[in-house]
């Protein structure tokens, strides 16, 4: 929610014509804050990871991009639906 926030917040400023740039914002927002709160809470100790695998910070980042891409495109869709329906 956060970087949705975020993206939100700043496009309202800004006028882009091209409305794609949303989406590569949110995935680009969600990538920096999900990896950084990752890793930070990695680092404190608060879970460990049952794979090896799992610790690389690649394997996190591809991760979060599908996260990014999955939870942007089904918010966004969900948002232009429901603002459809009632208004």
């Amino acid at each position: 929610m956060l970087s949705f926030s975020l993206v939100d917040a700043g496009l309202a400023k800004v006028s882009l014509r091209w409305r794609g740039y949303r989406g590569l914002l949110d995935v680009f927002c969600f990538v920096c804050i999900g990896f950084s709160a990752e890793v930070l809470l990695h680092s404190r100790g608060c879970w460990t990871y049952n794979f090896p695998l799992h610790e690389l910070p690649v394997v996190q980042i591809v991760f979060y991009i599908g996260a990014g891409l999955l939870i942007s495109s089904t918010g966004r869709r969900l948002d232009h639906w429901l603002s459809r329906e009632t208004g």
